[in-house]
Parts: C-alpha cells; structure tokens; sequence
C-alpha cells in the first residue's frame, strides 16, 4: 500500500511531453510551485523550473500559493507532491537557484549577469546558447561578467562573438583603449583619429573609411530596444582622455532609454548614466563613480558641479553616486532578476 501522505498530497500533473525538449526535470528532484491562475480550459496555470505550464490538480489550488514540491515520474507523467509544511513563502533565492538550474547555469554572478541582460534589452536566448556564451566568458579571468555582456551584445546584432573581438572590446569598454576594431588589417588611413571628431570635422572622410566592428554592430538593430557605441578621445589639460558613449535607444517609441559614458582621464575612471525612463516624464535620473572612489566632501562638490552643469526645463534631476555602473556595460546589476512567476 503506497504512503497515505503521498496519495492525498499529488495534486499537481501534468503530460511529460508537455516540456519542452531542452527542460529536464529528475525523479526526486525539488522545485518551487506557484500558482498563478486558471486557464479558459479549466486547468490550472502555475510556474515552476522558471517555465509556466498549464496542469491538472487534484485538489483546489489557490492562486498565489507557493510551496515546495518533490518531483515523481510515472507512466510518462510528471506528478509534483507538495512538501509537508512547505507552504512558506519561497525566497527570491529559492526562484533564482530554480531558474539557474532549469537552464544549466551556474548560480553566481556572471550568470546572474546574463539574465539581468536577457531582461532589460528584451532577448531570449536557448540555454544552450547561453551555455555556449558562458563557456567563452570564461576565457577572460577577472572580467568574466564584462565578457559576458559584450558577447550577448554581439551575438545580439548577428555576429558570432569570438575572443578577439570581445578581448577587443573589453579594451576599449575596461581601459578606453583604442586599437583599431577592424576587421581589415590593411587599415591605416584614419584608424588613429577619434570617430567623432571625423564626424564633425571631415564628415564624407569619414564616411569613406573601411567599416569595422562597431561600424557593423551601430547598424544592425533587432527588437524593440537598439545600443549605439561611440569610443571618444580628447585632449584635456595637455592629457588624453579617452572612452565609450553606450546608448540605449528605445525604437519603438523613438527615444534614448539610457546613456552610459565612460572615461578614463589621468589614472581615473569616471562613469555616468543617464536614465529616462519615468512614465511622466518628470524626472531625470543621473547616477554616477568615480575610480578610485571620492570622500564623502568630494561627493557633495562632484554633486553641485553635475548640477550645476545641467539643466533641463520643468524637469527635477535626480542625481546618485553608485559604484555599481563601474562594472555594468549593457545591464543594470543593482535591478532585480525577476522570474516568469514574479512578471505576472
């Protein structure tokens, strides 16, 4: 006779080929349910492993329950057996260790890294190509998250990400180097000459030189949200300051999202952002860091002086100091990673 306990508990079922080929789940495995809702078909819609499924139960399930579930196959049937005195409530961590596991990724912050990307720039990507971008964030010791980035944010534009390109990149993005991002070896005309500055000064030049990688990656725009990357340099006080403007434009509604600027001036990196993303269009949100980092009075100065540099008609400035966007490149670290339950 099976365990009465057991038997009065399955109330969660569901057809095994229901799941999509690359989602594995384990007899005797754990997950996390939530219950989200019903379905016009009368079924019950709940979230687990970071998917929702359509399931049957077999006793009333309320919508917002959340508990702890072992997991049993039979008869080619995924069977879900709610834990005794697992109705607490699941912890962010919970959803995250379940979320990491149904895709096959480590749980640490590169990872993490690459779904706050996933879910800001709105991509989707198989867990097999983000297997496949993990292993070649790898490569690139101490900057593994940065790497990360940088190749989602090509393989985002169509282009197979390699190693030289991100180490490329990377230079450019951690160091506002300027080697030449060409594909061309042959290039020599124009290589040394900020992009910007031949804009401006000498446009149909510009316009003339070879394309290269970021040429590639500013045109190729996908979905609804688009990054643009202009590498600068200037003279400043008989010093070259150097690095990157990243915008991210919103194509849809035809704005700039965010701004990231990067520098790097005498021994120091300095980074802004730029946030436009209040529905009422009130408030502009600066965040910024310096490194090394500032005394506590050389925040207040470097706060009067941002203020006092920008001004925005019937518009409040919100300005705060983060050492976060020191190591952000195309996604917000501080913004949480909400999983497909928690985006109802």
């Amino acid at each position: 006779m099976g365990n009465p306990l057991t038997q009065a508990a399955v109330h969660i079922s569901l057809d095994k080929t229901a799941l999509p080929s690359s989602f594995t789940l384990k007899e005797g495995g754990f997950v996390f349910v939530r219950v989200l809702g019903k379905t016009p078909e009368g079924k019950t819609l709940v979230s687990f492993a970071g998917q929702r499924f359509a399931v049957e139960t077999m006793s009333q399930a309320k919508v917002g329950e959340t508990f702890k579930a072992r997991i049993q196959i039979q008869n080619n049937r995924i069977l879900l057996v709610p834990q005794k005195g697992s109705e607490t409530i699941v912890t962010q961590s919970d959803r995250l260790s379940q979320l990491f596991a149904s895709i096959g990724l480590p749980q640490d912050s590169v990872s993490e890294k690459m779904i706050q990307y996933m879910r800001q720039n709105n991509r989707t990507y198989t867990p097999a190509q983000l297997k496949k971008l993990r292993k070649l964030a790898e490569r690139f010791s101490g900057k593994k998250s940065e790497a990360a980035e940088t190749a989602m944010y090509l393989e985002d534009k169509g282009i197979d990400a390699t190693e030289e390109e991100i180490s490329l990149l990377l230079d450019l993005f951690l160091k506002g180097g300027h080697k030449p991002l060409s594909t061309d070896d042959t290039e020599k005309s124009a290589e040394n000459i900020p992009i910007l500055d031949q804009l401006y000064s000498n446009p149909q030049e510009a316009l003339q030189n070879k394309p290269g990688l970021l040429t590639l990656a500013n045109h190729i725009s996908k979905g609804e949200k688009h990054w643009l990357v202009f590498p600068f340099q200037k003279t400043l006080k008989n010093s070259q300051c150097s690095g990157t403007i990243r915008i991210l434009c919103d194509i849809m509604n035809k704005k700039a999202e965010k701004t990231y600027i990067t520098a790097f001036f005498e021994g120091c990196q300095y980074c802004f952002t730029f946030s436009d993303t209040d529905p009422y269009n009130e408030i502009l949100t600066l965040e910024y860091a310096v490194r090394p980092t500032l005394s506590s009075l050389q925040k207040e100065k470097a706060e009067e002086l941002l203020r006092n540099c920008i001004t925005i008609n019937n518009r409040e400035i919100n300005i705060e100091y983060r050492e976060n966007i020191l190591q952000d490149l195309f996604a917000d670290s501080t913004e949480p990673i909400k999983t497909v339950d928690e985006e109802i």
